[in-house]
């Protein structure tokens, strides 16, 4: 069958890979979240299965940059994104077809605390995503949509998911690639520490108030660490924690700006 059935709500889900007609029972799948451009399930063999909503299917001929995207992470096999396993495409002649979705690892959440964690933790992270986004800008991907909801935090690494927003261009401008992709990789890391702060502090409506203004109002975030370590200085174990991050930062990145 070289044409796929279009009824998204289907318990046999079929398409095409790179090396043949493969089928998947949804029945079987354990599903895992529910967005705007598909449905992720777990397929119960350390692998996860994304398949986008009929009206979010991309062009495999590479019209749309998605499709350009996607077919660029899964061959780089950056160290700390999603690593991608298959292409599923809807018919067996995958240029004429439109891409359906695609098979990935999957990775388990774990509950980090980045007021917690060691610091050497945050820096390496920071350093390992960073040279991963400079090799997408040295391939003409400008990182988009990037929040604190398309990372899997694991005790080993931080890995970055979900790329369907990214954009490729097909006219080079890799500077200001770079320039998008590092300031979105510093808004990620300044809201990871917002987020676990806030909840460090949920118990205290001034204090996430104060978070609340400098989260719409920061700079970079060795800056936002350094503002909000006057608001913790009753905090002596925060306080110092927090400004172990800042001077790990700045030794370590800042002078590779």
């Amino acid at each position: 069958m070289e044409e796929i059935d279009s009824n998204f709500q289907q318990d046999k889900i079929e398409a095409y890979t790179d090396f043949g007609h493969v089928e998947f029972d949804r029945t079987k799948m354990k599903p895992l979240s529910h967005g705007k451009y598909g449905e992720v399930y777990d397929m119960q063999n350390g692998y996860a299965l994304k398949r986008y909503f009929n009206s979010k299917r991309i062009s495999a001929d590479g019209a749309r940059n998605t499709a350009k995207v996607i077919r660029t992470i899964k061959n780089l096999k950056l160290g700390n994104m999603y690593s991608i396993a298959e292409i599923l495409y809807s018919g067996k002649y995958k240029l004429k077809k439109e891409i359906i979705g695609y098979t990935m690892k999957k990775y388990d959440t774990e509950d980090i605390d980045f007021t917690q964690v060691d610091i050497n933790y945050i820096i390496n992270n920071y350093n390992q995503i960073k040279e991963d986004f400079l090799l997408l800008a040295k391939n003409n991907i400008t990182v988009r949509d990037l929040h604190t909801r398309n990372v899997i935090i694991t005790q080993d690494k931080i890995i970055i998911i979900d790329a369907d927003n990214y954009l490729k261009s097909i006219f080079g401008g890799k500077s200001l690639s770079e320039g998008i992709n590092i300031s979105q990789l510093n808004s990620l890391f300044t809201k990871l520490l917002i987020e676990s702060y806030y909840a460090y502090h949920r118990e205290d409506p001034y204090l996430q108030a104060k978070i609340r203004f400098l989260q719409t109002n920061f700079r970079s975030f060795p800056d936002f660490i350094e503002e909000l370590k006057h608001f913790s200085s009753f905090d002596e174990f925060l306080t110092n924690k927090l400004e172990n991050i800042y001077k790990g930062f700045r030794t370590l990145w800042m002078k590779k700006q």
